[in-house]
């Protein structure tokens, strides 16, 4: 859940995070959108898909997933 919340705390924070993270997005770069996830500093395992519309976010520990989805704005 922490991984969760620090994701959206930066994103929220910086404008110029997301903004890098959307454009890569709609880019379909993957791996620039994961290393970009990463510099949040989570500590789960993560992965993402996006279209059009957003991005999907799965933050996968041992014990449970956590889905973040965002909307594109």
């Amino acid at each position: 859940m922490a991984d969760g919340q620090r994701i959206l705390s930066r994103l929220s924070a910086s404008r110029a995070l997301a903004h890098q993270i959307m454009t890569a997005a709609q880019s379909n770069q993957k791996n620039t959108v994961l290393a970009l996830l990463r510099q949040t500093g989570v500590r789960s395992q993560l992965d993402a898909s996006f279209d059009p519309d957003g991005i999907r976010i799965m933050l996968i520990s041992p014990r449970s997933r956590i889905f973040l989805l965002l909307r594109w704005s």
